[in-house]
């Protein structure tokens, strides 16, 4: 048996992470045998997006939009080439794989404390419209 995971269009967050760290859980999975897989032959596109912050919770300052540098379409997949991220790890395996990425949105923040619960929800939405 494989698993397949994909992004919904439904969100759920939560605080109950350690140190109250905040979760978007967007994605949905299937199982299937080895042999319902889609082919090479098809073409197959794989959205990308990525929020990505070191949470300082000692930091008085709380973490807000503005501290993100964001970057949509394909200002992201250049942004993320010249990082050692974890989008860019993403981005080479979709390349070595032959599979589209289509980039949406990605952003990187500096450490502050945690992140404005309204700010995060609207960093979300920003991703999730770009679907």
């Amino acid at each position: 048996m494989c698993q397949e995971t994909w992004l919904s269009g439904k969100t759920h967050f939560s605080d109950a992470g350690p140190a109250g760290a905040k979760y978007f859980a967007g994605a949905v999975s299937r199982w299937y045998n080895a042999d319902d897989r889609i082919s090479k032959t098809e073409a197959m596109r794989v959205a990308v997006g990525s929020l990505l912050q070191e949470t300082n919770t000692f930091s008085p300052q709380a973490t807000r939009r503005h501290h993100f540098q964001l970057a949509t379409g394909a200002a992201l997949t250049e942004a993320a080439r010249r990082e050692e991220t974890e989008v860019r790890g993403f981005l080479d395996v979709l390349e070595a794989e032959g599979i589209e990425a289509v980039p949406l949105l990605g952003g990187w923040a500096v450490s502050y404390g945690r992140m404005v619960d309204d700010e995060f929800r609207s960093l979300v939405e920003d991703l999730l419209q770009t679907l």
